[in-house]
Parts: structure tokens; C-alpha cells; sequence
């Protein structure tokens, strides 16, 4: 079984797409930081596309820890959120010289301000490697970037909790 969790429209087949508002027939509706209706190890793939960044900061360790606890042994998560560093670096320089608004810059690191769209915590990819790593992930990798968004992939240890 894999996971696509806060899928919007982004229905992948094979997958249980989910997401906490949602009325499109193929989407579950309900809350990702909470998957008890999974067992421990069910899931050989976790994808989170442009959600765990929606979260508060003293939710996020405990929501990978639930995201990693339905993953197989060996599973792979998959994870896409805004890359701090690249935002900065490319479009700071850009807002400084006046070729961007600042209130633009703000909302890449910010998102949209309605009820679901606000980022509420921003990643390096340093510090995503290092809350996976002491959460039993391995092979911990910036697998690239699209646009200002980092992508990251890992796999669950044979040993994880």
C-alpha cells in the first residue's frame, strides 16, 4: 500500500490520496498527522507533497514520526516542501535590486494566507535530514528541486521504532 497524504488535486493511482478538505470522489478525507487507521509497517511508500511546511513547528517531529511509523521496513518516503536556502538565494538578491516585491518574496517562504495555504515552518535541508535521521531514516537525500521547493527521499531502517 502507498500513502499520498495532503494530495489536493494531485490524485496518484494506486495510492490512498488524502487530504483534510477535499470533495473529489478517489480522496479520503482526513487528517494526516493522524494515520491510525493504518498499521505499524502497512505502507511501502509515503509521499508528502507540499504539506509538512502547513504544520506548526512543535507538530513536525511528531507528525514524521507518525508518517514513518506506517512505513514498511526498507519503505520510502518521499517528501517535497519549500527549500529555505533556495528561496533565499535566488530571489533575495532579486528583491533587493527591486526586480521583485518584497510582500512576493514573503509569501514563497510564507505560502498563501487562507485556511490551509500558510506556511507555518520553513526547511533546510540540513535540518529535514537531521529530524529523519533521528527518526530511523536512512540513505536521507536532496533528491533535487523544482522550482523553490526541495525534494527528499529516504528509506525506513530495518531496525526503525
Amino acid at each position: 500500500m502507498k500513502l499520498n497524504l495532503g494530495c489536493g488535486k494531485d490524485l496518484l493511482p494506486g495510492y490512498i490520496n488524502i487530504d483534510i478538505d477535499s470533495n473529489l470522489e478517489l480522496v479520503r478525507v482526513g487528517d494526516v498527522r493522524d494515520l491510525s487507521d493504518f498499521d505499524d509497517g502497512s505502507m511501502e511508500v509515503v509521499r508528502a507533497t507540499d504539506i509538512i511546511e502547513h504544520f506548526e513547528l512543535d507538530e513536525v517531529g511528531n507528525i514524521l514520526t507518525e508518517w514513518i511509523r506506517v512505513l514498511e521496513p526498507g519503505g520510502s518516503l518521499y517528501i517535497r516542501c519549500p527549500d529555505i536556502v533556495a528561496i533565499v538565494t535566488c530571489f533575495y538578491p532579486e528583491a533587493r535590486a527591486g526586480g521583485m516585491e518584497w510582500s512576493k518574496l514573503s509569501e514563497m517562504i510564507h505560502g498563501h494566507c487562507d485556511k490551509y495555504n500558510r506556511h507555518r515552518v520553513t526547511f533546510a535541508f540540513e535540518w529535514l535530514k537531521k529530524l529523519l535521521d533521528e527518526r530511523g531514516m536512512i540513505h536521507i537525500k536532496h533528491a533535487g528541486c523544482s522550482n523553490q521547493n526541495m525534494i527528499v527521499t529516504a528509506l525506513k531502517r530495518e531496525n526503525a521504532p
